[in-house]
């Protein structure tokens, strides 16, 4: 028997109900039980996909798609604890853009922003996917490189100001 999920005329799932062990069809009674069900899942299906994106919104800088700073405080917190407990390398890289006020007051807002964002763009391609960039301040950013010593944070430096030139 299958149900499908809808919440507001919306299909959002489907839930396929087996057969019953007396192999007898579904009755009336039994398959308005599973409407019920599937109402409450559809109802569940529907607040977490809109508590995802809540939370992707809250972790995500709207501005350069990099995360924020919140984010990156907690994320630093488990990494630190991790990488005291297992004896491992932790390395952090801090991001200032200089003059960052003089370029918003000489040219438009908006090119700022998106060459900004694009070097961001850049940095997280060129970053391992264990790596994390985010804004820390409106012209400051931070880089976590987990698993990373301070000879393998100069390597990354260098690959991004690499990337960045190129």
């Amino acid at each position: 028997l299958y149900i499908p999920l809808v919440y507001k005329n919306t299909p959002v799932g489907l839930i396929k109900l087996g057969r019953k062990l007396s192999r007898k069809p579904f009755y009336e009674k039994e398959k308005s039980i599973g409407k019920i069900l599937a109402d409450h899942c559809a109802f569940a299906v529907r607040n977490l996909e809109k508590i995802q994106k809540l939370e992707k919104v809250t972790l995500i800088d709207p501005e350069t798609r990099v995360y924020t700073e919140t984010f990156f405080r907690d994320f630093f917190e488990k990494e630190s604890s991790k990488s005291l407990r297992f004896r491992r390398p932790l390395s952090v890289i801090y991001i200032h853009i200089d003059n960052y006020s003089y370029l918003l007051s000489n040219l438009k807002e908006t090119i700022v922003h998106d060459r900004v964002s694009f070097i961001l763009q850049t940095m997280t391609k060129t970053l391992r996917d264990s790596d994390l960039i985010a804004r820390i301040r409106t012209n400051r950013f931070c880089i976590l490189l987990p698993e990373t010593d301070y000879l393998g944070a100069l390597i990354t430096i260098k690959r991004l100001r690499k990337a960045i030139r190129d």
